[in-house]
């Protein structure tokens, strides 16, 4: 029988990220990190100009990719 992963990871992410147990290059445990954080263990923060900066670069990959499938299917 394992260990849960809930005890091997525990402790392993910062700044309130989860732990789940996995093969990856930084060890046996992968994060997933609160909004703001980033980084194998949810070590680096954003600010809100920094969340806010990535909340409009998506916005505008999603406008863009909307605007690539309306010539799509204009020409096609």
């Amino acid at each position: 029988m394992g260990v849960p992963a809930a005890l091997v990871c525990n402790g392993f992410c910062m700044n309130g990220g989860t732990g789940m147990l996995s093969i990856s290059l930084y060890g046996n445990c992968r994060c997933w990190c609160r909004e703001r954080f980033f980084g194998p263990r949810c070590e680096f923060g954003m600010g809100k100009r920094g969340t806010r900066r990535l909340r409009r670069l998506t916005e505008s990959r999603d406008s863009i990719e909307r605007i690539m499938r309306h010539r799509k299917r204009k020409l096609g």
